[in-house]
């Protein structure tokens, strides 16, 4: 069923035989699409110039040139200074100066992904829900959205925003309540000051350093220490993959290919999930999305779905903190340009420059 939508997505790449090259891959001349690839360097950027004998009709413009700039201040500076004509994934800090100009704008769209606070859920005393659930509600979800984000996204409802088809009606966020995480904590068996976590945040993504900072500063109240380790994301991957790791700031998408959440649900929350990196492991869980992924009527496929995000959010399996948006920074010369909702697509036919 899904088969066809894989084969669709551009993540799905079909390379010609002359971009096979000595052993090596080599795309520059090779390509089908609206452009072609002319320059390659490294990591630093891409040229392409317009491919006329396009089946999709001519671009309108000549040629383009992409730069891979992983600080996303740097993204939204470049725009402001007319170094670039589009800023992908600019920072929430970022925007409204973006939005007053002169000479930029903001293009924003709701997006499939979640910023989230994992738990080892395997590790002591991580394993017993009440304390997962003492460190969700001593989080102030709707003060980290409007402060950290400036009001630019919502709070979590869980993995899924509650626009989705797939998302429990009726949930709110967490609610702050430092009493109750104190008396979870109490409950749990963990004395005040006893407890100290690791927390984990990738430099990949700019907000996550201040957020951490912020978790920190929240769960001190409840009498929870925390650490903070600030490194790149491959550097922390392998300790969250072996579970060799407290809790750790996460942005992740529950779409790839397909408008379909199963491949997310069961890569990061089936027993044997190849990404399951809250090491959680829930028998039933699993027996409700095998039983989903042979359903071949789509509302049915939601209710599962609905009913696992609610479940996630009531055990405190993650911490879901808040539904992110995507904003791209564009010159106020760019004309036609659409933010795709899952970043498949950025240089189009229609984009044009003045």
């Amino acid at each position: 069923m899904l088969v066809p939508f894989i084969m669709a997505s551009p993540n799905t790449g079909i390379l010609s035989p002359a971009a096979l090259k000595a052993g090596k891959i080599d795309p520059v001349g090779t390509c089908t699409g609206p452009f072609i690839i002319t320059e390659v360097d490294g990591q630093q950027r891409l040229k392409l110039k317009r491919n006329d004998a396009y089946w999709g009709g001519k671009a309108k413009l000549a040629e383009a040139e992409v730069r891979f700039l992983p600080d996303a201040n740097v993204r939204a500076t470049q725009v402001r200074s007319g170094e670039s004509h589009i800023g992908r994934t600019v920072p929430a800090s970022a925007l409204a100066q973006l939005k007053r100009g002169p000479g930029t704008s903001v293009v924003s769209i709701d997006t499939p992904r979640t910023t989230q606070m994992l738990i080892n859920t395997k590790k002591a005393p991580l394993d017993n829900v009440k304390v997962r659930q003492a460190l969700q509600a001593a989080l102030d979800l709707k003060g980290i959205a409007s402060s950290l984000y400036e009001g630019s996204v919502e709070p979590a409802i869980g993995p899924f925003a509650q626009h989705e088809p797939w998302a429990p009606k009726g949930v709110q966020p967490a609610k702050l309540d430092v009493a109750r995480a104190k008396a979870l904590l109490a409950e749990a068996g963990v004395k005040p000051g006893s407890l100290t976590l690791e927390l984990f945040a990738y430099s990949e993504k700019i907000e996550l350093k201040d957020l951490a900072a912020i978790i920190q500063e929240q769960l001190k109240a409840i009498g929870v220490t925390v650490k903070i380790r600030v490194a790149a994301y491959n550097a922390l991957e392998p300790d969250m993959i072996a579970g060799k790791y407290d809790i750790a700031l996460l942005s992740r998408s529950h779409l790839t290919d397909v408008a379909d959440p199963l491949a997310f649900l069961t890569s990061d929350y089936t027993c044997k999930g190849g990404y399951n990196l809250s090491h959680y492991c829930n028998a039933s869980f699993d027996e409700s999305l095998t039983k989903a992924a042979s359903e071949a009527d789509p509302a049915k496929r939601h209710e599962v779905y609905a009913k696992a995000a609610k479940l996630l959010q009531e055990q405190a399996v993650n911490v879901f903190i808040i539904h992110e948006r995507g904003n791209d920074a564009i010159s106020s010369k760019v004309k036609g340009y659409a933010l795709h909702p899952l970043y498949h697509y950025t240089l189009t036919t229609a984009l044009s420059v003045e």
